[in-house]
């Protein structure tokens, strides 16, 4: 069975971490989950049922008050309905967070090239596991270069594997079960992708902001160890 994985990231200046985020779910779910995303915005947005969800979280984008004319009543059912979407039996998040105040080098570059690289190898980890292989989805970035090098990482990463540093050098990961071209998406039309934004705002929550709430929602769809552990395993915090 193939596994998709919609991939977002979330970073700004003042923050510590860049997070990238990713939601895998298996194909033969996706249009089951898109159904029921759908259900949900027109419910509660039936005169914008097309909205993108990343507009509910980011004041900047509501310009025509949707999320807030939502009485917080209604605010609750909404965010029960999508977090019981995401924690759907065989959905799975994998994330990866770099600390800038540890980077030697701040390159935001180096850091994005860093953010994928652990996706990569934690999705390869999954597929692995479950042997099953996946492909991913991102939403496209407005700056092509962007684009371009993110697509030349993901071709160099499948040709030569991801760097791993081993016990006493560096290694690296091969990847065998991913797909060799990526998908580019724009997440106005896709809702998956508004999900994993989501995702990626509650893991900013939890590790920029010091609030676990919507972090809690998700946790229990994070990959984990045999024995529960999430970082290492569904996190990857560099450096450590």
């Amino acid at each position: 069975m193939t596994h998709i994985l919609y991939l977002d990231e979330c970073y700004d200046n003042q923050s510590n971490y860049i997070i990238m985020a990713g939601f895998s779910v298996p194909l033969s779910k996706w249009k089951e989950i898109n159904r029921k995303i759908i259900r949900v915005k027109n419910n509660f947005f039936p005169d914008n049922p097309n909205i993108n969800l990343k507009r509910i979280r980011r004041n900047k984008y509501d310009g025509d008050k949707s999320w807030e004319n939502l009485s917080k009543e209604r605010q609750d059912e909404f965010n029960s309905e999508i977090f019981n979407i995401i924690c759907e039996k065989g959905n799975v998040i994998i994330a990866s967070l770099i600390d800038k105040s540890k980077m030697n080098e701040k390159n935001k570059e180096l850091s994005f090239y860093l953010s994928y690289s652990f996706i990569v190898e934690r999705f390869q980890y999954f597929l692995e596991d479950i042997r099953e292989e996946g492909i991913i989805i991102i939403d496209k970035a407005e700056n092509s270069q962007e684009i371009k090098k993110l697509f030349n990482n993901h071709k160099d990463f499948l040709k030569n594997g991801v760097p791993v540093k081993g016990r006493f050098l560096k290694s690296r990961k091969e990847i065998n079960n991913i797909c060799e071209n990526m998908i580019f998406l724009d997440d106005n039309d896709t809702n998956l992708l508004q999900l994993v934004d989501i995702i990626a705002s509650a893991i900013n929550g939890k590790y920029n902001r010091n609030g676990d709430s919507w972090f809690n929602r998700i946790s229990s769809v994070i990959r984990k160890s045999k024995d529960g552990k999430i970082e290492g395993y569904g996190l990857k915090i560099f450096p450590p």
